[in-house]
């Protein structure tokens, strides 16, 4: 946290968001039909759209959104990949082999289709913030999962994970708590 390279994008990346939440508390996301395109000006810092949204509520709005779909599908997807990385890796035999073959099928999958066709299919009052990280995490796993996969298929055979053996841990408490 005391690199210069790290700390200038961190700052700028919470200002945007401070920013953004405050501009969420004083430009509502409700459209003015009597003022479609309007010029910047004092009331409307950006102007308006064709519809008469403040384009600067849509741009605060738009990213708090995206930050909320973008966390969720993280935290998801972060759940599904050690879980289906780590476990059949540390076991090893069948349970191993079938993590591997259901990670490859998903990334075998076409990914952009899959989330157009789901965009087309959901009725937009169908398609919240939830439904839009989880499709995203459904998806986005494997890579993750196979990182996690040769991290503890390098650790496995580690003393330290050896001798947690030896002193009684069980299986579960190895692998989340020394590997």
């Amino acid at each position: 946290l005391t690199k210069k390279g790290f700390m200038i994008p961190l700052g700028i990346f919470l200002f945007v968001v401070i920013i953004c939440y405050i501009g969420t508390l004083f430009y509502p996301n409700t459209p003015d039909f009597t003022k479609p395109l309007e010029k910047p000006g004092p009331d409307y810092p950006l102007g308006t759209s064709l519809l008469g949204y403040d384009t600067i509520s849509r741009l605060c709005w738009g990213t708090i959104s995206s930050l909320q779909v973008g966390v969720i599908a993280g935290i998801i997807t972060t759940i599904i990949a050690t879980v289906v990385g780590s476990i059949g890796t540390y076991k090893g035999g069948l349970l191993d082999e079938t993590s591997v073959l259901l990670t490859n099928v998903v990334l075998v999958f076409p990914t952009y289709p899959l989330l157009l066709m789901l965009g087309a299919m959901l009725e937009p009052e169908d398609r919240d913030l939830f439904i839009v990280a989880l499709v995203i995490a459904l998806t986005a796993w494997p890579w993750a999962a196979r990182a996690t996969r040769s991290q503890v298929l390098s650790l496995k055979e580690r003393d330290f994970v050896s001798l947690s053996r030896i002193s009684g841990m069980g299986d579960l408490r190895i692998l989340f708590m020394e590997i």
